[in-house]
């Protein structure tokens, strides 16, 4: 059994303990105390991103245009996800036509089909 203790309010350490968390427990079996909200307790059985998937919607919806970048800095500063669970919660909100994503990136160059690269811009319908 482990237990991690983390209180330094630094956005790196703070994504730091999350990859430990979830290194540890690969399936996501573990309880993380939500300090964003002290009221939810996330137990996670499986390692569902549908939680973060409706965390998103909620945030994000009716904000217009937002960069990837900014979604990213609020899943690693305000929730207990990780980059990655982004992708796969993001990728959930296009095919369930929940977002769109522009075709073209900041830079101008066309993005990927199913990515979502900080300089892609996305819509959360």
């Amino acid at each position: 059994m482990y237990y991690l203790f983390f209180a330094p309010n630094n956005p790196l350490g703070h994504l730091k303990m999350k990859e430990a968390m979830w290194k540890v427990d690969p399936m996501g079996d573990f309880t993380f105390s939500d300090a964003t909200d002290p009221n939810q307790s996330l137990l996670f059985n499986a390692p569902s991103t549908v939680p973060l998937a409706d965390a998103l919607v909620r945030k994000f919806k009716g904000t217009g245009q937002v960069p990837v970048q900014r979604v990213e800095a609020y899943v690693i500063d305000e929730t207990a996800y990780l980059r990655k669970h982004m992708g796969e919660a993001l990728l959930a909100l296009e095919t369930g036509k929940q977002l769109t994503v522009a075709e073209t990136k900041t830079d101008g160059k066309k993005r990927r089909a199913r990515t979502f690269p900080n300089d892609a811009r996305i819509t959360f319908l």
